[in-house]
């Protein structure tokens, strides 16, 4: 990936030239959220006030984790103003407003706006020296580590035009003899919707094979005039994804839980991620989110490559540095080993004897108990043994997702709520833990719909009521957060006359106490009747 703001031809391998403005560079970082209140109602788009176009460069930053120098941000603004004319051509804010807001058309206008930030160029077989690190060590390793199995799974982030996808599938053909029996599949991730359109076409000029010589050409490619078109039996074992690194969930995100519709495969259990000329643009906070997310989606033992020196100044304490000839690679260490109960060997035990039943029983008990006590990494080991005793069973998968969200690990914690509501609908742990982690990701709309399900789920949710009272308060709105409250409070009060009547499946902490104030009458409580 290389930044198309700059002007560069996507020829560029090697590091930033000099040194960022170090006071334009915390400015952007603060930004404080949003545009400052100025002395004019709105700005024409002839012009943009600093405190604007400061606030601009703040949001593509956070939103993509760029770090723009100052040449770059000049021209980062002139594309906003440009395209702020066709949106709005009088309010240069109300197209700002546009692009903080969690919707579909915000969305798809982020996917246009990220075609003037970086420029898809790249070409096949870059950097020889690290595909023949892959050629020569990694992926014959993975192959042999996996030759039970038969299933690679590589990511490439920041893939341009896929040359690098391509380039990894033709190696792997290389390498396994019987690749038609394998399950293999490279995704391809970048941020330029274009690029990536481009990726899944698999047609490429000559300049995409500079430095490789004409053999790949003519083996893996048909030739037609000027173009080359990638032989089809490689399309069957890649895809392509516009996604940003930065912002978007590599599992599972609200969307795709709620519309039923999965936007792209969950990236996960990864064999290798090659990431490379990605990070030099990025902000050293990016960096570290980015590196999180990817240790999250690298099974044990998993790799990561990325270009050379790019992680200078990062803390990679959690992966192991491995060193070859031709590179340094960066591995997600195995699972320390865990005492586990042996089970019974005097005959046979099935997924659902009750000797293995009991096992896992004591497995999450105990993982339950060492979670309490905020023993999180001994907590998540012995529950991931109970699931491996018990797949699918609900109550491990939940302690699992709030081990995750202890941890920080978003993605991770997503994962686990939905296989627990996959296994169990009506299980209403993981719909309270999905409304916390969208509320703490400031997603307030989905975490109301979530909210909501939950009281279609079980209408005498009393807690569902309090939270989206909450929610609606901090939204501004006091008359639905005063319904709300008056829901919860009124089936409270119904609780108090007749015990049995408040659900069996309850979060694990209820308010301290409740308000002295309670409702005269209830309100129909199925989600349809819940205000928007």
């Amino acid at each position: 990936m290389t930044l198309f703001l700059s002007g560069q031809d996507g020829q560029k391998d090697g590091q930033k030239d000099g040194q960022k403005d170090n006071a334009q560079k915390d400015n952007a970082q603060k930004g404080n959220g949003g545009p400052q209140p100025s002395s004019a109602i709105a700005s024409p788009a002839v012009g943009m006030p600093p405190w604007l176009r400061q606030a601009f460069i703040s949001l593509v930053g956070d939103r993509t984790g760029l770090d723009l120098k100052p040449s770059e941000q000049v021209s980062l603004v002139q594309k906003i103003m440009a395209r702020a004319e066709t949106f709005s051509p009088l309010f240069l804010e109300a197209y700002y407003e546009h692009l903080t807001e969690d919707t579909l058309e915000s969305q798809q206008e982020w996917h246009y706006l990220s075609q003037f930030l970086t420029n898809g160029e790249s070409f096949f077989f870059r950097d020889k020296g690290q595909f023949l690190a892959l050629e020569k060590h990694i992926l014959p390793e993975l192959i042999g580590r996996k030759a039970a199995e038969k299933k690679l799974r590589i990511l490439s982030a920041g893939c341009a035009t896929g040359e690098e996808v391509y380039s990894l599938v033709i190696l792997l053909h290389g390498l396994i003899d019987d690749i038609a029996q394998w399950d293999v599949k490279v995704y391809g991730v970048d941020l330029n919707p274009a690029s990536i359109a481009r990726a899944k076409a698999g047609i490429y000029r000559n300049w995409s094979f500079r430095g490789v010589g004409s053999e790949p050409q003519q083996t893996y490619f048909k030739q037609v005039r000027n173009h080359y078109y990638i032989d089809p039996k490689f399309k069957s074992q890649v895809a392509f994804y516009p996604i940003n690194l930065v912002s978007d969930s590599f599992v599972l995100s609200a969307k795709e839980i709620f519309s039923g519709v999965p936007i792209h495969d969950p990236l996960e259990d990864l064999d290798l991620i090659v990431c490379r000329n990605v990070f030099i643009y990025f902000s050293a906070d990016a960096i570290a989110k980015v590196l999180g997310k990817f240790y999250q989606a690298l099974r044990p033992l998993g790799y990561l490559l990325t270009g050379h020196a790019e992680l200078y100044g990062q803390n990679l304490d959690a992966f192991q540095v491995k060193t070859f000839p031709e590179s340094l690679l960066f591995q997600r260490p195995a699972p320390l080993p865990i005492s586990i109960p042996p089970l019974p060997t005097d005959e046979p035990v099935s997924a659902t004897s009750p000797d293995s039943g009991s096992n896992a029983t004591d497995l999450l008990q105990t993982a339950e108990t060492l979670f309490k006590n905020k023993a999180l990494q001994p907590a998540l080991h012995q529950a991931e043994n109970a699931l491996r005793l018990k797949p699918g069973a609900p109550k491990i998968l939940i302690l699992l997702a709030k081990i995750h969200a202890e941890q920080g690990q978003t993605d991770r914690a997503l994962h686990y709520c939905y296989e627990a509501i996959k296994a169990d609908g009506c299980f209403l742990a993981p719909h309270y833990l999905l409304a916390k982690i969208f509320t703490a990701q400031g997603d307030l709309s989905a975490a109301k719909r979530t909210l909501k399900k939950i009281i279609y789920l079980e209408p005498n949710a009393v807690i569902a009521y309090l939270e989206l009272s909450q929610l609606y308060q901090q939204e501004g709105d006091a008359k639905k957060s005063e319904l709300m409250r008056r829901s919860a409070f009124g089936l409270f009060k119904q609780h108090l006359s007749t015990p049995d009547s408040m659900p069996d499946s309850m979060p694990d902490s209820m308010p301290d106490s409740m308000p002295d104030s309670t409702a005269d009458s209830m309100p129909d409580s199925t989600a349809d009747s819940m205000p928007d």
